[in-house]
């Protein structure tokens, strides 16, 4: 557990990179398994910070993102900023009201 926060902090610095492709930031996100995360709070960070650094991204191109994370891995606190975040697809948002 303490690994999978190291790598997302590490995570959320690198997504800020405007030079960072979505596929390598896909890669780097799926570099960790699945059970060695028990909160996507850091992982949710980290696609909120690359959604900021690169907002010319297609809607698909948002979907394939977000499908890295699981909703219903988010505390409470994340979840409130997922429903408010506009720069999520509607999709992923509807996803964690219904995780809430």
């Amino acid at each position: 557990m303490r690994v999978a926060r190291l790598v997302d902090s590490y995570f959320t610095e690198v997504s800020k990179d405007r030079n960072l492709s979505l596929t390598k930031f896909q890669v780097l996100a799926e570099a960790l398994p699945e059970s060695a995360r028990t909160c996507d709070d850091g992982l949710y960070r980290a696609i909120d910070s690359y959604l900021k650094a690169h907002p010319s991204l297609t809607k698909h191109e948002r979907k394939c993102l977000c499908r890295v994370m699981d909703c219903q891995k988010l505390s409470i606190d994340a979840c409130m900023h997922a429903t408010q975040n506009e720069r999520l697809p509607l999709r992923v948002v509807v996803q964690v009201l219904f995780s809430e």
